[in-house]
């Protein structure tokens, strides 16, 4: 782009990206995550999509004396603006707060006070109920429709929806009796006698609209939970699809003197009547005034980009202001038995951009060299809620988020801590991009680390695993298993540990466990914190060396799969720089390349490369290396295309001679370099 000028390069340019305002953390995290793989410039903030329309809105004088208007009207200090923004896919409410100020160059001071709960409810789920109604009428509910034609119906309820609710600026002038027909053609011998058709009337459209996703209801009404009939489709959509009482519940009785209207499905001037009627039997007395939006399928773009040139004027004038849209909390226990469950809030709701609360009520053990894991929930609701408050949870205030984690790992040269554990309390920093940092800060020292939330993302930054990752709960039954290998790596001998020799760890920890193949991976991973306690004791004999080398690769294979992996391969990495103990010996070759070869899938692309070029001088001067050597290398699916090539030719040429006396190795490694279908890169 623009390669005559350097300014306007892509990679110079400031962005922002739109993102609906219920978006959780985790939820920005991965919004981020997604600019960043796409190549987008670092310089890049994310803007809430009802508050990009309300920046539109605001960027006409006339509209800002339409504020001031209302301010008179009202006789008060300020008055709220109700921001209504239903897409295809998710219904989002905000609502503002102008304040009269004198200051200001606008004589208004703006405030975002709320921000609705994440609601999967829009435009597609109108049309898949009206697909189904539909349906039932095609097929009388004595069959179901073939792939192609729901893909078919779908088309036609969303054309049939369009034409009959209605325009942006008139009502439909389609007569409520009138009917429409609809057609899906059938296939193949028999597509004329397989043609299905049916007829609906304007009024059962209409109906199936307003009675299903805007019902008239009362300001107390809320929201029902049940199992929604969409379920199937593998989405979380809202339980209750009337849009009315999710919105009654998000003003819980509040008066709002405006209402700004912004999204596709909401372009039938029949339902923005339909919902300024709802609102004003709320609040008889003080109806609310429609604002005008002349870009309904615009604005949030067109706002976004002013949004973007006030941040290039460095300064707070015409910004809206509002802090962070959720309180945060961290899950604890409390009470006398220590069962009742109860949150710390770590970050409140409106907290400003480039501020920071430290959470000294709470604080925690964490076992060094160990993953740790926090739950945090979010609230939209709760604006009272300071940092450090102890609030009992209940399901309707708080909703989860992704767990929070983290792995302590203390220098090399640093004094041993008692117990293995460190003393931590929290600290929560909200950045000026608006995303959260958390923190565990050391009480007695000057330990800091970053907890991350678990995105369920992969190890790396091109490619990622698609196994779901299941909670991680220790098999109590590998914790007692745990004994016989603390007797072989422990730093001091302990007489209350079993007599056991390196050689025989394996048929110990069988006899316990049974059958090493029948071990489930939590069993496996539940027996790595001892074997990562032990890497460095590995030394003291070739024995110790080859019983830690295949366990390790064997607990933690194939890298990935089990939350909190990515903590224990970063752990495991720490051996690639120490190396082997005894690195002249064949065997623990053999047991090195099989532990890599092993874990490669939890390896990012810099480390598996960092292997093979280990690996590979050896390779191509060796005239008949070892077998694990070559299956290694055919393991490691995240490295460059040109040192595949390299490596398919290689080993295409050693497979051809006959002095090459083991040639499976061979086969199965360009059985996976040419695999069309990887096990865990990218897939061609």
């Amino acid at each position: 782009m623009a390669p005559n000028h350097a300014d306007a390069l892509f990679a110079n340019q400031h962005i922002v990206i739109t993102v609906p305002a219920s978006f959780d953390e985790a939820a920005q995290e991965l919004t981020l995550l997604a600019a960043s793989k796409a190549g987008y410039p670092d310089k890049l903030r994310l803007i809430e999509e009802p508050q990009a329309a309300f920046y539109f809105w605001l960027g006409k004088d006339q509209h800002l004396s339409q504020l001031h208007d209302l301010l008179d009207a009202s006789a008060r200090t300020s008055v709220k603006v109700l921001v209504c923004d239903i897409g295809g896919g998710t219904t989002d409410l905000s609502l503002f707060e102008a304040c009269a100020d004198k200051s200001s160059t606008t004589g208004l001071n703006l405030k975002r006070l709320a921000v609705s709960d994440h609601l999967l409810l829009g435009g597609d789920n109108i049309d898949l109920t009206l697909a189904y109604l539909l349906e039932q009428k095609l097929t009388l509910g004595k069959k179901k429709l073939t792939g192609r034609q729901w893909n078919q119906l779908l088309v036609q309820a969303r054309d049939l929806k369009e034409r009959i609710l209605g325009g942006e600026n008139s009502l439909s002038a389609i007569d409520h009796d009138s009917e429409f027909s609809i057609t899906l053609s059938g296939s193949g011998a028999g597509m004329f006698a397989s043609t299905l058709s049916t007829t609906i009337r304007a009024t059962e459209v209409q109906h199936c609209v307003l009675d299903g996703f805007f019902p008239l209801c009362q300001a107390q009404d809320r929201p029902q939970h049940k199992t929604s009939g969409l379920k199937e489709w593998g989405l979380p959509y809202a339980s209750d699809s009337a849009i009315s009482r999710h919105l009654a519940a998000f003003l819980d009785n509040q008066q709002t003197d405006a209402i700004l209207f912004n999204g596709g499905s909401v372009t039938p001037l029949l339902l923005r009547n339909r919902l300024h009627q709802l609102i004003c039997s709320w609040q008889v007395d003080a109806p609310p005034v429609v604002l005008h939006n002349e870009a309904i399928s615009m604005a949030v773009a067109r706002g976004a980009a002013r949004y973007g040139w006030i941040l290039q004027q460095q300064t707070t004038e015409n910004r809206i202001a509002g802090g962070h849209a959720h309180a945060l909390y961290l899950e604890v226990v409390s009470g006398k038995k220590k069962k009742e469950r109860s949150l710390v809030c770590i970050l409140p709701k409106g907290m400003e951009a480039d501020n920071t609360t430290h959470i000294d009520q709470a604080e925690f053990d964490l076992i060094v060299n160990q993953p740790a894991q926090f739950q945090c929930c979010y609230s939209a609701r709760r604006n009272q809620d300071l940092a450090g408050a102890i609030i009992p949870w209940n399901k309707n205030d708080f909703h989860p988020l992704p767990p929070l984690q983290t792995a302590i790992h203390l220098a090399a040269d640093r004094p041993a801590v008692a117990n293995n554990r460190v003393r931590v309390t929290l600290e929560a920093t909200l950045n000026e991009l608006g995303l959260v940092q958390l923190y565990c800060v050391e009480k007695q020292g000057d330990g800091r680390w970053r907890l991350d939330f678990n995105l369920r993302k992969g190890v790396d930054d091109d490619n990622s695993p698609t196994t779901d990752q299941s909670p991680f709960e220790a098999d109590e039954k590998a914790c007692l298993a745990s004994p016989f290998i603390q007797a072989v790596f422990a730093k001091k001998k302990d007489p209350k540990l079993p007599e056991v020799k390196p050689k025989q760890l394996i048929k110990q920890l069988e006899k316990k466990l049974g059958s090493r193949d029948s071990w489930s991976s939590t069993t496996l991973r539940s027996l790595w914190p001892e074997l990562a306690a032990g890497m460095t004791r590995k030394t003291r004999s070739l024995e110790h060396e080859a019983a830690w080398l295949y366990l390790a690769g064997f607990t933690l294979r194939p890298g990935y799969g089990v939350q909190l992996d990515d903590s224990r391969i970063e752990e495991l990495w720490r051996l690639f720089n120490l190396g082997m103990s005894f690195p002249k010996e064949k065997r623990i070759q053999s047991h090195w390349y099989l532990l890599w070869r092993r874990i490669a899938g939890g390896l990012n692309s810099s480390r598996q490369q960092q292997i093979l070029t280990k690996v590979i001088p050896l390779l191509r001067s060796s005239g008949d290396p070892a077998p694990e050597m070559v299956y290694l290398a055919g393991a490691l699916e995240r490295i460059s295309t040109e040192t595949k090539v390299e490596l398919i030719r290689l080993f295409s040429q050693n497979l051809l001679k006959d002095r090459i006396r083991h040639k499976a190795p061979y086969i199965w490694a360009l059985g996976r370099l040419l695999s069309r279908t990887p096990l865990y890169g990218v897939r061609f």
